[in-house]
């Protein structure tokens, strides 16, 4: 058994709404509650499967779904079968919602990972198998990432390519930026800034580390086909799909097989989705720097807190893209694992990037790779800061500022976004910011 107690917290605390469901579903997710048996739960689960197919799909059994899926996970941990139990978690949490549905799962999928890693330190039997026909965990060798001295070298004559005529973002080390500071002479009058922690934060972060430790977790891959590799979500060809850890890893960022296309594990909240990795991101005190905006922000208003920030990982090979947008929080964009380019517009800029229309007005028009003047014509004389960043470097990202991302290399980041969500709407001939 594991040493973390598998708790499940009451049904009725779950983020699903059990009056709506059909009595067939919630009978049988009541049932299986407080059945100590694998097969309610997985009874339970199959009752959903009417309801989350095809045409028929709807957020309420998505989360019936998920339910299910927990108790299921609590089930399998009970019998030590910890692959499985982390198997039907993550497709749980992946069905419903990482965001709603990780705290009610945090204690099982806590359990269920050390469980799995004290049995393959051999300090358990398990009684489930617990193998991986993938075998996505990794061979536990020490090869790190299979990166060597020419990837970076040609990976710094593309840094050096990647540099246009914007004037460079300041860098301050964390040691001489007190929160007064960074609020005051940054976040205030929306000005990015490079800080340089003292080192580079969680060095156990490799690609071949993290595919040994989490190979087998299921997570979302943004794909697109080659010809799209610069448009990123703008490609028409993009998709997402649902792969193991470790086989995103050996086949997209490793280079350990040939793709079919081009993969990025972008946005991505994975540190909810595997919360034994929230302990070893760095302390900072910065999420906690607030503007009269924030401070102004209606009750309806969304808001992040600084005990609360919105954490997404991102994890993807070189010349990976993401196109030109804003964000609706502040940012602190942090370099754990190789280097990025990024390009930063102001909002007083808005008008010359052509921000899209509809569900997209966060996102330029501009494609910043091979712009059209004649598209675009303004979008030449807007003005920009640019950065190269390396690991241990965390960029503030003004909420709402325009910014393209490429990475120079195969690189890991972690954004934190907090305060009052905003976006930027027409308002008398200017854009401006609303709640």
């Amino acid at each position: 058994m594991s040493s973390t107690p598998a708790t499940l917290p009451p049904l009725s605390s779950f983020p699903l709404d059990l009056s709506s469901l059909s009595p067939v579903v919630s009978t049988s997710l009541e049932f299986a509650y407080t059945s100590p048996t694998i097969k309610s739960a997985e009874d339970a689960r199959a009752s959903t499967f009417p309801f989350i197919s095809g045409d028929t799909e709807s957020p309420l059994y998505n989360d019936a779904y998920s339910a299910a899926s927990l108790i299921l996970g609590r089930r399998m941990v009970e019998g030590a079968m910890y692959t499985e139990a982390l198997r039907a978690l993550d497709l749980g949490m992946l069905r419903g919602g990482v965001e709603k549905w990780c705290d009610t799962y945090k204690d099982v999928c806590l359990a269920a990972q050390e469980g799995k890693e004290r049995e393959e330190r051999g300090e358990l039997v398990s009684e489930g198998g617990g193998g991986d026909d993938n075998d996505d965990g990794g061979d536990g060798g020490n090869a790190d990432d299979a990166y060597n001295t020419d990837d970076a070298e040609k990976a710094d004559d593309a840094a050096s390519a990647m540099y246009g005529s914007g004037s460079p973002i300041p860098r301050i080390p964390q040691s001489s930026l007190p929160l007064s500071a960074f609020t005051s002479d940054y976040l205030t009058p929306s000005k990015p800034c490079v800080i340089t922690l003292a080192e580079a934060p969680c060095p156990e972060w490799t690609f071949e580390r993290l595919k040994n430790r989490f190979g087998g977790r299921l997570v979302p891959v943004e794909v697109v086909d080659e010809k799209d590799r610069n448009k990123g979500y703008l490609g028409k060809s993009w998709d997402k799909e649902i792969m193991t850890f470790g086989g995103y890893l050996d086949e997209h960022v490793m280079g350990k097989k040939t793709p079919s296309k081009v993969g990025y594990l972008a946005q991505h909240p994975l540190l909810s989705q595997i919360p034994n990795l929230l302990s070893d991101l760095p302390t900072l005190p910065y999420t906690s720097a607030l503007d009269s905006l924030d401070r102004d922000a209606p009750p309806s208003c969304e808001f992040r807190s600084s005990s609360s920030p919105l954490l997404s990982a991102w994890v993807g090979p070189a010349d990976t893209v993401s196109p030109l947008h804003n964000d609706p929080y502040h940012n602190l964009y942090l370099q754990i694992q190789g280097r990025k380019y990024v390009r930063i517009y102001g909002v007083d800029d808005t008008e010359k990037v052509y921000p899209m229309k509809g569900e997209r007005c966060n996102t330029s028009s501009v494609n910043i790779d091979d712009p059209d003047p004649t598209l675009h014509p303004l979008f030449p004389t807007a003005t920009y800061q640019e950065v190269i960043l390396s690991p241990g470097d965390m960029l503030y990202i003004p909420r709402l500022s325009w910014h393209y991302v490429r990475a120079v290399e195969p690189a890991v980041n972690v954004s934190m976004w907090w305060g009052a969500r905003m976006g930027l709407r027409e308002r008398g001939g200017a854009y401006k910011p609303v709640y």
